[in-house]
């Protein structure tokens, strides 16, 4: 059933002369747009609603359910072992250089930009729309070019979801303790 959703997936590279270019935009450059937006909504966002200290305090703890995330996502790399597509299947070929990275399950972009999306939407509703959108044309364009399988961004989908709810519960009861 992977094999063959996969499969599904992995031949919209084919929809285009530039569907492969798109694909590695999502899949590689996107990640790193969405790190800057955060950036730039710390330092350059204005509100009276969202003060700098609530900005911040927003943003770290998105980070911070990233990296709860990620932590997750270290423990099930040390557990299981799932080979990536191209390495499994001979006729994959991957848009997007994994370097060493050989482990597939659970995909950590998908884990960290939906634990981050998620957090997000929390406190700030159409940023966290954006984010989400984000983070699952990430994990569709990751399926795409080769690098994953769908189960792979499907679980870090939930890891990252779970990461944000543990720091979201975090947050709320050091409220209620002050």
């Amino acid at each position: 059933m992977t094999a063959s959703l996969f499969s599904y997936f992995y031949q919209a590279q084919k929809f285009g002369a530039y569907a492969p270019l798109v694909i590695k935009f999502f899949g590689e450059y996107l990640p790193y747009v969405l790190a800057a937006g955060l950036l730039i909504y710390l330092l350059f966002y204005h509100s009276r609603r969202f003060d700098f200290k609530r900005r911040l305090f927003i943003v770290a703890s998105a980070l911070l359910s990233s990296v709860l995330a990620y932590m997750g996502v270290l423990v099930l790399h040390a557990i299981y072992y799932s080979p990536r597509p191209f390495a499994s299947l001979p006729d994959i070929k991957p848009l997007i250089e994994t370097g060493k990275a050989i482990e597939s399950f659970p995909s950590v972009h998908a884990t960290v930009f939906f634990a981050m999306a998620l957090f997000l939407y929390f406190y700030h509703k159409r940023l966290g729309i954006a984010y989400l959108v984000g983070a699952l044309a990430i994990g569709v364009a990751r399926i795409i070019a080769g690098v994953h399988w769908p189960s792979d961004v499907a679980l870090g989908a939930l890891l990252g979801m779970a990461g944000a709810l543990v720091i979201r519960w975090f947050t709320l009861s050091i409220k209620r303790n002050l």
